[in-house]
This record gives C-alpha cells, structure tokens and sequence, in this order.
C-alpha cells in the first residue's frame, strides 16, 4: 500500500507530540522529586540530631550519679512509650511511601532510585530514633529503680512475707 507524502507528515507530528509529552512529563515530575528528596534530607538532618541528643542524654544518665529520681511520677517512661508507638507508625508511613514511589510508572531511573534512596535513609533515620528511644525509656526506668529506697522490714524468704502479711 502506498500511502504519500501525509504518512511522514502525521510520523514527524506522532514523534512531536510523543517527545514533547515525555519532555513535559519530566518537566512536572523534576520539581516533585526535588521536593521529596529535599524534604527527606532535611527530616533526616532534623532527625539524626534528636536521635544524637536523646542517645547523649541516655549516656549521661547512665554514667552519671544522680541523687534523686528522674521520672518519679513516670511520666517520662509513659510518655516515651507513646512516642516509641508513634515513631513505628511512622517508619510504616515511610515504608508505605517507598513503595508508592517503587510501583510510581513516572519515576524513572535516576529520579526514581534518588526518591527510593531518600525514603530508605528516612527509615534507616527514624528506626534509629526509635531505638534510642526505648534504650533512654529502659534508663530511666533503671536508674529510678536502682535509687528507689525499700521501705519496711527486709523480707529473706516465704515465710518472712507471710509473717508481714499475717502480722
């Protein structure tokens, strides 16, 4: 079949649009990824210094010789097990992301790995804040402990617990 002179017309005009589509795409995709990579470096910033403090202050509290309880009331130890609990929800979130950007079809090679490697290192980021966390819950509770004063008869064995129980 011959066809003429509109076939290479209607190809260079197909091709026009196809490349200036994928140009456009790209375009419109640019400033997103720049933006997702941009605010991950700055939560990891932020992140890797609360972690730093949190993980200084545990040292501190472990080396040190402190007189009277921390967290005499525990409220410290309740309120950083519901941070430990918020602080897994959100690796779950950035999990969830990450996979989002995995099956995102727009993102393609370069934008693509930079997004995933952004959403890898905030979960590496706050896994790792999480953990420092529980360890600073786990030393305060320790150090209270270690200090709290025993009140009453010292008790050696069974039958010194029922004696003060009966008596």
């Amino acid at each position: 079949m011959r066809c003429g002179h509109g076939v290479g017309e209607a190809t260079r005009g197909a091709y026009n649009t196809v490349k200036q589509t994928a140009e456009d795409l790209y375009a419109d995709i640019l400033p997103a990824v720049e933006a997702t990579v941009d605010a991950l470096d700055k939560f990891n910033a932020a992140f890797t210094h609360i972690t730093a403090l949190t993980i200084n202050t545990t040292n501190l509290l472990r080396e040190c010789d402190v007189d009277n309880p921390v967290d005499p009331r525990h409220e410290m130890a309740e309120g950083l097990e519901d941070a430990e609990k918020s602080l897994r929800d959100g690796v779950e979130i950035l999990r969830q992301k990450r996979g989002v950007a995995e099956s995102d079809h727009k993102l393609l090679g370069d934008n693509e790995r930079r997004v995933i490697s952004a959403y890898e290192r905030a979960i590496v980021t706050l896994s790792g804040l999480h953990d420092a966390v529980v360890d600073f819950r786990w030393v305060i509770m320790e150090h209270d402990a270690d200090i709290e004063r025993a009140e009453g008869d010292v008790m050696y064995s069974p039958e010194d617990v029922i004696r003060s129980a009966l008596g």
